[in-house]
């Protein structure tokens, strides 16, 4: 079990999904999702912290702790969690997937921008996850 808890943490911080770590090792998308959650003192300390509120929208809630950086060694550290809703954790990993897709086809900012414009005028929830992509790739881009 060691073994499948460490391969799990390394290709978590690697940023594979929580489905494409399970695939590979052979395991569920739920098992895996207990693997790498914070320790529950972690967990209790984040969700103090947002004082049981979504760090996102701000809604009383029984949220889900959220990895804000799967890519770092110190993912589980509390300045890398957040107390998120059902709604805005979904967002939030939306958001990465499509961040990678970016990623994954090299955009140019050029067409960024022009994506950027025409989301604006397209579905309110669908315009703010891709701008909230959008935001968040041009920003690992600068780094």
């Amino acid at each position: 079990m060691d073994d499948i808890k460490s391969k799990a943490f390394k290709l978590f911080i690697e940023g594979k999904t929580y489905q494409e770590i399970g695939d590979l090792l052979g395991v569920s998308r739920q098992r895996i999702q207990q693997i790498v959650r914070p320790p529950k003192p972690i967990y209790d300390a984040v969700k103090r912290r947002a004082k049981d509120k979504c760090e996102g929208c701000g809604i009383l809630c029984s949220g889900h702790v959220h990895h804000a950086n799967s890519g770092v060694d110190n993912f589980n550290d509390l300045d890398n969690l957040k107390y998120l809703c059902p709604s805005c954790h979904r967002s939030a990993h939306a958001a990465g997937i499509m961040v990678k897709k970016l990623t994954a086809i090299r955009i140019g900012e050029q067409d960024l921008r022009k994506l950027e414009e025409l989301a604006i005028k397209d579905d309110e929830t669908v315009s703010s996850l891709v701008r909230q992509a959008i935001k968040e790739f041009l920003n690992r881009r600068s780094k």
